[in-house]
């Protein structure tokens, strides 16, 4: 007789689909999308597997390993409303990063918190390259760059923030409307990664 945690069913049947910001960062010619937070790259067509970046004195280290999200860590990849990742983009980022926000899907063991999810997989599913002023005019290439993820990408004015996050969340832009898998024939789960 099976126990009856192989019994449970899973809480989503479909993966959740939240927002979150990234900065696009050239390295030897391409565009890759990393964290605004950790040095962690997200693949190309492949989900990021998460993993804990939280500090920890090095006498517990190996310890306190866990998968994340861990309900007693913050760690895990982060999604939010449209409004709280188009918060995160900075109105004077670094000359070398060009902010991005877009829709993640988030699936494998997904956390709800009081102000989105932390999940342990997941993928871009619509990408904004979102920049104002000179930054507009290399905004272009970065996007072509950021199509090798195999998602929508376009180059949003983030002159007036304060309309962008209505903007992108009634869909004008046409982000897609329903929570739907990458596309599993193209995607394999990266080794290393996180936030």
């Amino acid at each position: 007789m099976s126990s009856a945690a192989e019994c449970a069913a899973p809480d989503y049947c479909e993966p959740v689909v939240g927002w979150r910001t990234w900065y696009a960062v050239e390295r030897h010619g391409e565009f890759q999308l990393a964290s605004l937070f950790y040095r962690v790259s997200w693949p190309w067509l492949e989900p990021l597997a998460g993993t804990c970046h939280e500090w920890r004195p090095p006498w517990r280290r190996k310890h306190d390993r866990h998968a994340p999200p861990d309900p007693a860590c913050r760690c895990g990849i982060y999604a939010a409303s449209v409004e709280t990742a188009c918060s995160y983009i900075s109105p004077c980022p670094p000359r070398t990063r060009w902010p991005v926000v877009g829709e993640v899907a988030l699936w494998g063991n997904v956390v709800e918190c009081t102000q989105g999810w932390r999940a342990s997989i997941a993928y871009p599913k619509t990408l904004y390259v979102a920049v104002s002023g000179r930054r507009l005019r290399g905004a272009a290439r970065v996007a072509r760059c950021l199509e090798r993820y195999g998602v929508p990408v376009d180059v949003i004015d983030a002159a007036n923030r304060k309309n962008l996050a209505p903007t992108l969340g009634a869909g004008a832009l046409e982000p897609s409307s329903t929570p739907s898998r990458p596309e599993r024939r193209r995607l394999r789960p990266a080794g290393d990664g996180g936030t």
